[in-house]
C-alpha cells in the first residue's frame, strides 16, 4: 500500500464505502449478472473460483466485466455532499470491499476521489480488514468514515466521525445508540410499491387470456372450469413476474440508459438484485408447488414451456431479428392453451390460428412503437435488439397484414358450422368483425404517431376507446348466445 500524506491544518480525509454507500447496489452482484448473461455457462465455474477465497472470486468476476460507471445508480444527495466536500478542498478515499478495477472505474468517473483502497486478489477488504488498512494509512482516529452496513462498524470504531447512509431507519438508529453520527443521509428503502412495480403487476392483464377457452365454450360460469381456470391465472402470474424479474436483472446496464427503463426498481437501484433472486425464487416455488397439486399435468407442462422460453428470451432471443416476435407472439398463444389444458376445454382451430396471427400483430407494434421512440430521439439502432428505424415500413407492413389476416380468419370462422350449432343467433357475432377490425387500424395508426407507448397491451389499459370496443362486442356476444 503507497503510504498517503496529509495536510495536518485540513480535515482528516473522508473515506466513502462504495456499495449500498455512494451507490444504491451491490457493483458484485451486478457483475455476477452481467457475466451470467454474456455467458451463462460460468455458472458452472463460479464454485471453483470460490476456491480461492472471497477476494479471488472477486478477482475472477472483475477481470471479465466491465461496469458503465457512469450508470450505476448513485445516492444522489450523499454525492452532491461528497461533491461540496471536494470543491472545498477535503480528500476523499474511495474504500471499498469491491475488487480494486471496479473501485477504479468509479473513481475515474467521478473525479472527486484523491486515492482509491480496494479488496485486492489476495486481501477481502470488508470489516477489520478494511479498518487496519485505514489506520495504517492514517493512523487511529485520524479518519472519518461513511457506511452502510453491520461490517461497517468495525470501521467507525477506529474513525473519528461516523457518517451512515442507509434505506433503514432501524439501522440509523442502531448506529446513534452506539456512536455519535455525525451526519446521516436516507437511501430509498424496499417497499411494497417497488416490489410490485418490479413483478410487473400490470402486465399480469395478459393473463386473462387463459380465460379466453372457458368463455369460447361458454362455461364461463361453471365453477368446475372456471376455478382450475382462477388458479392456473395464479400461476401465471408469479411465473411471468418470474420472466420479467430475469429480463430486468439481466438488462441492467440497458435500462439505465433507456429514458424510460431506467425508472425500474432494478436499475434505479430501489431494490437490490439479491432481492429480485429472493422473489424470483420465491414465485417459482410456490407457482410451481400450486400447479402440481391442483392442476393437470399438461398445465404444468405448459407453465413450465413459458418459463423456459421466457427465460431464453431474456438471454438470448430477444436479440434475434424477426424471431424475437415470433416468440412473443408464441407466449400470448401460449397462454390461451394453458387454459385449455388448466380446464379440459378444447380448443378449436379456428382460436388457435386467430391467436397465432392477432398476437404476431401485437408483437410488431411493440416493436414498431420502440423504433418511432428511437427516431424521435434521433437515434437509429436498438439497445440489445437487431432493428435500426429504417425496419419500420417492412415490420409496420408485416404487423397490419397479420392483424387483418386475424379479422379475416374470425369471418371465416363466423360462418363455420361450429357457430352455427354453438349459438341461437349467429348472426349477431358478425358485428364483432368491424369492431376487430377498427380497434386492429386505430391501434397501429397511433402505433405510427408514437402514441402506443411501446407495449399495446397497456395502452388498452389505457385507452377508453378500447373498453368501450370491448363492453360493445361482449354485448354483441351475449345478443348471440
Amino acid at each position: 500500500m503507497h503510504p498517503i500524506i496529509l495536510d495536518e491544518r485540513l480535515d482528516p480525509p473522508l473515506c466513502v464505502d462504495l456499495d449500498g454507500t455512494l451507490v444504491r447496489t451491490d457493483t458484485l452482484h451486478e457483475s455476477l449478472l452481467s457475466l451470467v448473461r454474456a455467458d451463462p455457462l460460468v455458472l458452472f465455474l463460479l464454485p471453483l473460483w470460490l476456491l480461492s477465497g472471497r477476494a479471488g472470486f472477486k478477482r475472477q468476476v472483475a477481470r471479465r466485466v466491465s461496469l458503465d460507471a457512469a450508470a450505476l445508480p448513485y445516492n444522489q444527495e450523499f454525492l452532491e455532499y461528497l461533491q461540496s466536500c471536494h470543491k472545498s478542498g477535503r480528500k476523499l478515499i474511495l474504500v471499498t470491499a469491491a475488487d480494486e478495477s471496479i473501485a477504479r472505474q468509479v473513481a475515474d468517473h467521478l473525479g472527486i476521489f484523491s486515492s482509491v483502497l480496494a479488496s485486492s486478489p489476495k486481501e477481502n477488504l470488508k470489516g477489520d480488514a478494511k479498518r487496519l488498512a485505514l489506520v495504517e494509512a492514517f493512523g487511529e482516529g485520524r479518519f472519518d468514515y461513511a457506511g452502510n452496513s453491520r461490517a461497517d462498524f468495525a470501521v467507525w470504531n477506529s474513525a473519528r466521525r461516523t457518517i451512515v447512509v442507509s434505506n433503514s431507519s432501524a439501522f440509523i438508529a442502531m448506529v446513534r445508540r452506539q456512536r455519535s453520527v455525525e451526519r446521516e443521509f436516507h437511501s430509498p428503502g424496499v417497499s411494497l410499491r417497488a416490489i410490485l412495480k418490479a413483478a410487473r403487476y400490470k402486465q399480469w392483464v395478459k393473463n386473462v387470456l387463459i380465460f379466453i377457452p372457458a368463455i369460447a365454450s361458454h362455461q364461463m360460469f361453471v365453477p368446475a372450469i372456471m376455478v382450475p381456470a382462477a388458479i392456473a391465472f395464479l400461476c401465471f402470474c408469479l411465473t411471468s413476474s418470474s420472466g420479467y424479474l430475469v429480463n430486468d436483472l439481466m438488462d441492467l446496464a440497458a435500462d439505465r440508459i433507456h429514458p424510460e427503463k431506467k425508472l425500474r426498481p432494478f436499475a434505479a437501484g430501489l431494490l437490490a438484485p439479491w432481492i429480485g433472486i429472493a422473489l424470483l425464487l420465491l414465485f417459482l416455488t410456490t407457482a410451481a408447488t400450486v400447479a402440481g397439486l391442483l392442476l393437470p399435468a399438461e398445465f404444468a407442462a405448459a407453465l413450465a414451456g413459458y418459463l423456459v422460453v421466457t427465460v431464453t428470451y431474456s438471454l438470448y432471443l430477444k436479440k434475434q431479428l424477426l424471431l424475437d416476435v415470433v416468440v412473443l407472439a408464441g407466449l400470448y398463444s401460449l397462454r390461451v392453451f394453458a387454459g385449455g389444458a388448466a380446464t379440459g376445454v378444447f380448443l378449436s382451430p379456428w382460436l388457435v390460428a386467430f391467436s397465432i396471427f392477432f398476437f404476431l400483430s401485437l408483437a410488431l407494434v411493440k416493436r414498431v412503437s420502440e423504433l418511432q421512440g428511437l427516431s424521435k430521439a434521433g437515434k437509429s439502432l436498438t439497445s440489445r435488439r437487431a432493428y435500426s428505424v429504417d425496419d419500420l415500413q417492412p415490420l409496420s407492413i408485416m404487423g397490419m397484414a397479420s392483424g387483418y389476416i386475424s379479422c379475416f380468419i374470425l369471418a371465416l370462422y363466423m360462418n363455420s358450422p361450429e357457430v352455427i350449432r354453438q349459438y341461437h343467433s349467429p348472426r349477431w357475432l358478425w358485428m364483432i368483425c368491424p369492431i376487430a377490425l377498427y380497434w386492429i387500424s386505430r391501434l397501429w395508426l397511433l402505433a405510427h404517431r408514437g402514441e402506443v407507448n411501446e407495449d399495446p397491451v397497456l395502452f388498452a389499459m389505457r385507452d377508453r376507446a378500447s373498453y368501450f370496443l370491448l363492453l360493445f362486442a361482449g354485448a354483441v356476444f351475449a345478443l348471440a348466445i
